[in-house]
């Protein structure tokens, strides 16, 4: 059963899509495909332990792109290879046009309609090959470069201020340095997460207010990461690592409890009473710094994807 999804991206034209069409249809013969766009052109290679047969994949295909009628894309070639060679081994034409009526006509153009000789060649692939003597050979494939315009400047703002931001407040995240008005939203779903784990005992009614301080952002960031929603996966991500720091305040304040609570009784200081009650009082500073460099690993991981996802490759091939 065809992905709806997938079957609308291949429409839209999108050649990862068709190319996981096609494989769909041709892996069960042993073929596999690659597709690859070029403005209104779009090369696919099939490739096989044998070249595949011309008369065996080429009505599937011709039928597939009738079928699926993809958007922008007038003329389909259609190269054959045997694995791991870089020639291909045969090649074809599938013409999109407007027929009649305005409705999409597919031909396929088989030689001398359409020459191989004509055909452009298949985009550079690169493969290794075994020579006389043994001697490999392969194809250099272009350098991987890194353009400023390739990132989405709004993107790119955000995130480069998100890791300024953090890296100040990493240095200093006690309650009244950088991450001095974050603490107060984090502030009410620590106090929520108390009532939320109430039910459950009096050492998780305690823990409650930290772990949901920490489980709530990290809840959006899955929620954005598996709708597809990159960038915001990474912000909400920077936010989960925001409040590992903050807890780990609050746990280094355990043993001399100097920090303002929203009561007047020191004795409801969180982590003076869990450590306390785990005899674990005097390693209040060694868990602390824990909990902090792994806030620090998080929020260093959120930038870097933000930056990743920012880019403009990333995200259509993430839409």
């Amino acid at each position: 059963m065809v992905d709806p999804k997938l079957f609308t991206q291949a429409q839209q034209g999108d050649p990862v899509a068709i190319a996981a069409l096609i494989n769909q249809s041709l892996q069960p013969l042993g073929v596999w495909a690659r597709a690859i766009r070029q403005d209104a052109t779009l090369h696919i290679e099939l490739e096989g332990a044998q070249a595949p047969e011309p008369a065996g994949v080429l009505p599937r295909l011709t039928q597939g792109m009738r079928q699926l009628s993809p958007r922008g894309i007038a003329q389909v070639y259609v190269f054959g290879f045997v694995l791991r060679e870089i020639q291909p081994a045969w090649r074809r034409g599938i013409e999109l046009g407007v027929a009649a009526g305005g409705d999409r006509a597919t031909a396929e153009l088989d030689p001398p309609n359409l020459s191989p000789l004509t055909m452009p060649n298949p985009p550079a692939r690169s493969r290794v090959t075994v020579g006389q003597g043994g001697q490999r050979r392969a194809k250099r494939r272009k350098p991987f470069v890194i353009k400023a315009s390739d990132f989405e400047p709004m993107k790119t703002a955000v995130i480069l201020a998100i890791a300024v931001y953090g890296c100040l407040g990493a240095l200093n995240p006690s309650y009244d340095g950088p991450f001095f008005w974050i603490h107060f939203p984090n502030l009410a779903i620590h106090e929520t997460g108390h009532l939320l784990f109430m039910p459950f005992g009096w050492f998780l009614f305690v823990l409650g207010g930290s772990l949901t301080q920490i489980l709530f952002p990290a809840a959006f960031t899955v929620y954005f990461f598996k709708t597809q929603q990159r960038f915001a996966s990474a912000v909400t991500l920077f936010w989960t690592g925001q409040n590992f720091m903050d807890v780990a305040v609050y746990i280094r304040d355990a043993p001399v409890r100097l920090l303002p609570l929203i009561v007047d009784n020191i004795d409801a200081h969180d982590w003076w009473q869990l450590l306390s009650v785990m005899g674990r009082l005097n390693e209040a500073g060694a868990i602390a710094n824990c909990v902090h460099g792994l806030g620090v690993v998080i929020y260093l991981v959120s930038v870097g994807a933000g930056l990743v996802f920012a880019r403009k490759a990333a995200t259509a091939a993430f839409r």
